[in-house]
């Protein structure tokens, strides 16, 4: 769905994903910075889209997971980076999906109650959400604070994420951790393989 901004006196369009769920259908959140993208937060808008990398293996685990999971990413940034956000995604080979963007005007930069209070929106009309992945200890207490197993790709030192969370150092040991949640074929020394 592409949407014009001309009618409001500004130049330029976006293009909206429309995801339509059954209400049983399984869904996860996704982290973007640390979590599929190598960047930090706050560098990601001065950064080109070709120069920014994904972490390694992130494309294709989280195109593996989201053949069996819908996944809805939920980032921090804040929505005037959406355009730019969807264009990396896309470019990188990410699978698509709803993305949800914090407005900082409006909601201010609280990025862990805004995690929270959208996964509690969503799950209202779309129970079945059971794991979410992320990095940091904010990621963690959002996804507990929804009593989800949070899958969390560590940035900071072990004693700063809270009790509960399922640690990993890469998207591989998270596909390991998941095959048999999720039903991943293994290849080799009982690696999930990224390819569904």
């Amino acid at each position: 769905v592409t949407v014009s901004d001309k009618e409001k006196g500004r130049e330029g369009s976006d293009t909206f994903v429309l995801v339509v769920l059954d209400k049983d259908a399984e869904w996860a959140p996704c982290d973007l910075d640390h979590t599929v993208c190598a960047t930090e937060d706050w560098k990601f808008p001065f950064q080109e889209n070709d120069v920014i990398k994904t972490l390694p293996g992130a494309p294709a685990a989280v195109t593996a997971v989201s053949k069996k999971i819908q996944l809805v990413y939920i980032t921090g940034r804040d929505d005037v980076f959406m355009s730019k956000t969807r264009a990396w995604l896309d470019a990188n080979g990410f699978p698509k999906g709803p993305t949800f963007f914090m407005d900082w005007n409006l909601r201010g930069t609280d990025v862990e109650k805004f995690k929270g209070d959208t996964i509690e929106s969503l799950a209202k009309r779309l129970p079945n959400v059971k794991v979410g992945f992320g990095d940091l200890p904010t990621d963690a207490r959002a996804y507990l604070r929804c009593k989800l197993t949070p899958y969390i790709l560590r940035s900071k030192p072990p004693g700063e994420y809270p009790e509960g969370i399922t640690p990993a150092n890469t998207w591989e040991e998270i596909l390991d951790l998941l095959r048999w949640t999720l039903a991943l074929p293994t290849s080799g020394c009982g690696q999930a393989t990224p390819s569904v």
